[in-house]
């Protein structure tokens, strides 16, 4: 029996969001392939995502009949979209956080950094200056450092503010290496966001607007802090 797994947007959320189904069905009888449809924005998605995961056989020509499958519901309004993914698929759910099968190494000198990324692609909710100003306020003995994405990492650099110290971003792996190491997380509801709870990195806090509040994108080991435009 075989499961294939396709999402047509391409995004690191877009493809996070279905990461426990692999694990999920295989746990059931079914082998699991992603479907050589399924979209990415660049090809180190696919890498950290699917290709790190034991429980993906590999990549299947078939046509797909998980993933975005157009009955998506929100079954159980107070958990997260993993979550509901599951029931949406017919599983009894268990997970509420998406996973990957990365492990993420300690940059020592990053430890006692404040870790700013601002950029996004689908959404962008706060103004980075007034943001830069207040996070400078809050952690007045820490440094704050910026990425610069220099790669194929699957975020937008134009609307980081480019107040301090820069850091080149080198991959999508390094980018993980940096949010596990960092003091703190701050970021926009975003792929990061998501990536920043697959990492289990509970020193994340995400900006979000007054109406998203209460969406199922949003992870219980994350916190989230309302900002009005």
């Amino acid at each position: 029996m075989k499961k294939i797994l396709y999402q047509p947007w391409g995004g690191l959320g877009d493809n996070l969001q279905f990461s426990t189904l692999p694990e999920m069905f295989s746990k059931l009888g079914y082998e699991v392939y992603i479907s050589k449809n399924n979209r990415y924005r660049n090809f180190e998605i696919f890498e950290l995502v699917w290709k790190l995961n034991p429980y993906v056989k590999g990549i299947s020509s078939e046509r797909h009949n998980i993933g975005d499958i157009c009955s998506y519901t929100r079954i159980h309004p107070q958990k997260s979209i993993i979550y509901n993914q599951e029931a949406s698929h017919g599983i009894v759910p268990e997970n509420e956080i998406p996973k990957i099968f990365y492990t993420p190494k300690i940059i020592n000198e990053f430890q006692d950094k404040i870790f700013v990324d601002l950029s996004a692609k689908s959404s962008f909710p706060i103004k980075p200056k007034n943001t830069y100003s207040y996070l400078k306020d809050k952690h007045q003995n820490s440094q704050i450092i910026v990425p610069n994405f220099v790669n194929k990492v699957d975020n937008h650099k134009e609307t980081n503010f480019k107040y301090d110290n820069i850091i080149d971003v080198q991959s999508i792996f390094h980018f993980c290496d940096l949010i596990h190491s960092c003091k703190h997380f701050y970021c926009c509801f975003s792929g990061q966001s998501v990536l920043a709870s697959a990492l289990s990195k509970t020193e994340t806090t995400v900006f979000i607007k007054p109406q998203w509040k209460d969406i199922d994108w949003n992870f219980p080991n994350l916190k989230y802090e309302v900002v009005n435009e």
